[in-house]
């Protein structure tokens, strides 16, 4: 795990951008966030509700590329329901999954 809570799992460089179901999902209260980014950038991992408004930044900053970088959201004090992150790199590589929050 690095200064900034990224967990990498493997020392290598994948050939595509990819962003992989949190586990668990359904959560509570706590979740995992994995990506693969096949260069180095500008990250930037966001959280948003059903209204599209964002609720969170997970990361926003410089990332190395790698694959299985692992980022955690604590979602204790949210509501439950249907959330969305949002991973993207280099503003160029952009990619939306959905989560379920229960409590």
């Amino acid at each position: 795990m690095d200064a900034h809570g990224v967990e990498d799992e493997v020392k290598e460089t994948p050939k595509t951008f990819v962003v992989y179901q949190n586990y668990p999902n359904p959560f509570h209260p706590r979740t995992a966030i994995r990506f693969d980014l096949p260069e180095a950038g500008d990250v930037r991992v966001e959280v948003f509700n059903l209204l599209g408004e964002k609720v969170a930044t997970l990361y926003e900053g410089f990332m190395s590329a790698g694959v299985g970088k692992t980022l955690r959201w604590d979602a204790v004090g949210f509501p439950s329901g249907v959330y969305f992150y949002r991973v993207s790199l280099n503003s160029r590589y952009v990619e939306v999954k959905k989560m379920v929050l229960v409590k």
